[in-house]
């Protein structure tokens, strides 16, 4: 597995240096529609996660926001307006719900349990509404995508382009945030519970899907582009969690 890496990581950079190459040498060309090496080596893509395959009875909430950074770098297909795109880079997605992951007695299962609407506070004999401040999963991979691209550069020099491709992506970091009312406690007669506003990070959730990989494509003009991409893996292992992945869409900006 280390081997393959290490391949297809020699490979993105040979890409990278032909890209970077072939731009200083195109500098010359006049014709303002061929491919050129040296564009979209930069991407930053801006995107809302929305969640397919989510438990039953989980509610997402709302905006769901993820980010991409890519290094990339293009093997023009000769003078033509095509190319091949490589690179380098990390994705972060988010899960907004009102859940949160719970280990089954062996360990060898994990689902969403559903944070409660109220609790009573045992103490006290008073009922409390639970208020959800902030709630997620974040995922963060370390990320290969791969482009066919499409670049023509009109009379103003602007780009008019299109990309599709896929990226491969190894999880790297996880984490659940919680930040609201106190809801649970080991103590039933928690004075506190239902009252308290406490803060949870809960990392290395078991039965996460270590690999990811996502279908792309990228519509833009200049360095503003729309941006989907379909995971096609899924969050959690095959039978050990729920199937769940995220369909993205948002904006790229492609500086140079």
């Amino acid at each position: 597995m280390k081997r393959i890496i290490v391949i297809i990581i020699f490979f993105c950079s040979l890409g990278i240096f032909h890209s970077f190459a072939q731009n200083k040498k195109d500098s010359s060309i006049k014709s303002p529609t061929k491919m050129s090496g040296g564009g979209d080596r930069l991407v930053l893509d801006f995107f809302d996660d929305i969640w397919q395959s989510t438990p039953s009875g989980i509610t997402v909430k709302g905006y769901c926001p993820g980010f991409d950074v890519y290094g990339m770098g293009n093997i023009p297909f000769g003078k033509s307006n095509f190319g091949l795109g490589l690179g380098l880079g990390f994705s972060t997605h988010n899960l907004r719900s009102d859940a949160v992951p719970v280990d089954s007695a062996n360990g060898n299962y994990t689902y969403f349990g559903k944070i409660p609407t109220s609790i009573v506070n045992w103490s006290t004999g008073s009922h409390y509404s639970v208020k959800i401040d902030n709630n997620k999963l974040s995922l963060t991979y370390a990320e290969i995508p791969i482009e066919f691209r499409y670049r023509h550069l009109n009379k103003k020099k602007k780009a008019v382009k299109f990309s599709i491709g896929g990226k491969v992506g190894y999880l790297i970091s996880d984490h659940t945030k919680y930040k609201g009312t106190e809801y649970e406690s080991s103590i039933p007669s928690d004075p506190n519970l239902g009252i308290t506003t406490v803060k949870y990070k809960t990392y290395n959730i078991s039965n996460l899907n270590p690999l990811e990989y996502a279908a792309t494509v990228r519509l833009g003009y200049g360095m503003i582009n729309v941006f989907a991409s379909y995971t096609l893996s899924k969050t959690f292992n095959n039978n050990k969690g729920p199937q769940m992945y995220p369909i993205s869409v948002g904006i790229s900006v492609t500086p140079f």
